[in-house]
Parts: structure tokens; sequence; C-alpha cells
């Protein structure tokens, strides 16, 4: 296994270096330069899209203390003033957007259009149309926004204690829901800007066919640190299930003592929810709020599985920890052996039963080749560590020998 991936990381050195040296020292420098400038557009993208999202939840928070829950009219809104924050960041983020993708086309072209492999120039024209897509998709996030002097009440028939009721949503409260998506921008952004997104790392995603979004860099993350990942997926989880949930139940709260409008409530029924415990003291009564608690259930469900695999993994034995149990054990059967045969001698000394002292010659036999056995594997995994690490020194020797000079190449384009 560790050779294995000693030879996986010098293949993959070797794809980097035989990349870099197609170009120029000029060129190297230049391509390394588009690509810092698509990451400053990616973080700045993120930011704003942050910074929208607050002016969003400041303009909602305030427009709900300006009708009662249970009225459906609607007052002449006084909180359009926040509107202009989320205009000015939104525009912003669509202007970062769009330099963001400007720079990672021209990165691409750079380093893959010239490419002389004609897989790896298939595999580039198949990410151009992706992106391209994935480039209008983002563009619509961001042009879902509350529209000032535009805000009108959504009349839902509710089915509640034998009689049929109408809920009132705000268009806004809608409107909201569908821009809490931009905090897609902050995640892809945080993980993005990572150390699995650096410019080598994207160009063995696209030799291998690999998405070189987020999600591969969460998947990263989850393998090297999953205990934290899992706790931040779960917090952001909980999070937004608690306020969306919030939302949707907000109307009909004034009808029933089911949550009272307590926002730990709600944060308990989600939890609830994501666990799988399901206690049943909560339930949703609007079906926004059932869609939210099977969105939450899906992603709970996603999580557990992700928690269960990071307790198998653990529970697996490293390299030390497997040899100090091979010697624990050995020291114990050995342990036994001597203490089975003091009581074999002592009894034969004694003269007892011809019966008891045959059964601690099966007892002394047994513990003898327990530890025989014990031994040997002890000394035949001693020999296995010893051949695998003579493998890998040979495999460095002959891999730093090969790449010495090409080293010195990718030492002088960093400088």
């Amino acid at each position: 296994m560790q050779n294995a991936r000693i030879n996986s990381s010098f293949d993959y050195s070797t794809k980097a270096i035989s990349l870099a040296n197609s170009f120029s020292l000029y060129e190297r420098k230049y391509i390394h330069s588009l690509f810092k400038s698509y990451r400053r557009f990616e973080a700045l993208c993120g930011l704003f899209s942050g910074l929208s999202l607050i002016s969003l939840i400041i303009d909602y928070e305030s427009s709900l203390d300006q009708v009662p829950v249970n009225s459906c009219s609607l007052k002449d809104s006084k909180t359009d003033h926040f509107r202009i924050p989320i205009l000015l960041t939104s525009s912003a983020s669509l202007y970062l957007l769009i330099y963001r993708y400007i720079f990672e086309s021209k990165w691409l072209n750079r380093v893959l259009g010239k490419s002389a492999n004609t897989s790896l120039q298939y595999i580039h024209s198949k990410y151009q149309r992706s992106r391209r897509y994935q480039l209008g998709f983002e563009v619509l996030i961001l042009l879902i926004m509350p529209i000032p002097y535009t805000d009108f009440l959504i009349k839902i028939p509710q089915y509640y204690q034998g009689q049929t009721i109408s809920l009132c949503y705000r268009f806004e409260t809608l409107i909201f829901c569908l821009s809490f998506s931009r905090f897609y921008f902050v995640f892809r952004a945080l993980f993005n800007y990572s150390v699995f997104h650096n410019e080598q790392a994207v160009i063995f995603c696209i030799n291998n066919s690999v998405n070189t979004g987020f999600v591969f860099a969460i998947k990263c993350f989850v393998k090297t640190n999953p205990y934290y990942m899992i706790a931040l997926l779960a917090g952001i989880t909980v999070g937004f299930g608690t306020f969306f949930a919030k939302m949707m139940e907000r109307p009909i709260d004034v009808y029933s003592d089911v949550f009272n409008n307590f926002t730990p409530n709600y944060m308990w029924f989600i939890f609830e929810t994501i666990s799988t415990l399901g206690y049943g003291e909560y339930t949703c009564l609007t079906y926004g709020c059932r869609v939210v608690s099977v969105f939450t259930w899906f992603f709970g469900s996603i999580l557990v599985g992700l928690l269960i695999s990071a307790l198998q993994g653990t529970s697996k034995f490293t390299r030390n920890e497997s040899r100090a149990f091979k010697e624990a054990k050995n020291s114990l059967s050995a342990i036994k052996l001597l203490s089975v045969w003091v009581k074999y001698i002592t009894s034969k000394n004694r003269k007892i039963n011809f019966f008891q002292l045959k059964r601690l010659k099966s007892k002394l036999n047994n513990a003898a080749q327990e530890f025989k056995q014990n031994r040997t594997s002890i000394q035949d995994y001693q020999q296995k560590v010893t051949n695998k690490l003579q493998e890998d020194l040979q495999i460095i020797r002959k891999q730093v020998k090969s790449s010495s000079r090409t080293l010195n190449e990718l030492i002088k384009l960093y400088e």
C-alpha cells in the first residue's frame, strides 16, 4: 500500500513537471498569475455574496415587525433602504463572478488548450461547455433578490383541525428562501481556496476526468479531517433547517402551541429529524416546513453515514498500532504459557490424578502452540515491513535521480 502511494505521488509530480516544461519561463509565470487572479476573484465573489446575505437577513427580520403574524394585510414597507446594499453587493458579486469565469477560462486555455494530448483536449472542451451552463445557473442565483416596492401577499390553503385556513406568506419571504442559495458562493470560496484546489491539484483533477468543483474539495477534507467536516456540515444543516422551518411555520404558529415561535424548539426539531430520533413532540404543520424536514432528513442521513464511516476508519490499526498489538498479544501468550507450565510442574510433583495431569498437559501444549504462532507472525510482520522499506527506498532513489533537473526548474518558476 505504501509502495503504491509513493509510486502514485511521483507519477503526479512527473505529470506536473512535464506539463510545466512544455512552456517557457515567461509563460509559466503568466499562467501562474492567471490562476492567482482567478482565485482572488473567487474569494471576493464569496465575500460580497456573504455581505448580500447579511443584508437580506437584516431586511427580512426588520420587515417582520411591521405586519402582525396572523394578519393578511400588507402595509407599506419601511425597509426598502436595506435593499440598496442588497442590490449593490449582488451587482458586485455578479461582476466578480464574470471576471472569475474569464480568468479561469484563460488559465485553462493556456494550460490545457495547447496540449498535444487529444484526450486532454477533449476533456478541456467538455469542461468548457459545462462551465458555460454553470455560469448561467450562478448568474441566475445572484439575480434572485427582493426588489423595492414589489412586495405582495401569497395565500396558501392549509388543512388544520378539520377546516381549511389561509396562510399568508409575503412574496419577499419566498424570495429570501431562494436567495439563501448564495451561500453556495461563500462555501465554494472557502473550500476552493484550499490546498486541494491549488494550481497543480486542478491539473491533476482534469487529467483524471474529475470535476474541479468544491464538491471534490469537500470530499478531500472529509477524507483528511472527517470529524471536523461532519461537525461543520451538521452545524450548517441545523442552522439552515431551523431558520427555514421557522419561516414556514410562522403564519400558523398563532393557531397552535407546538413551537410557540421559540427558536430552540425549532432547533431541537431539526436535530431530531437529522439524527432520525423523531420523538414526536414537535411536528410540522405547514407544507413548507414538511419540505424543509424532508431535506434536513436527507442531509442528516448523509451525515450519519459519514460519521459511521469515520468511526470505522479510526477503529482500524495503523502500522505502529498493529505492531504494538502483536507484541502485546505475544507477551500475553508468553505469560499464559509460563503460568500453565508452572501449574503442570507443581501438579506433577504432587502426583495428582492422571486425568487432571493429562488435562494440564493439553493446556500446556495449546499455550505453547499459541505462543509459537504469535512469535512467527511477529517475525513475518517485521520481515514484511523491512522488505517494504527497502523497496520504498529504492523507488525514492530512482525517482529523485530521474526528476532532479525538472524539480530545479519548478523551483525557479516559483522564485
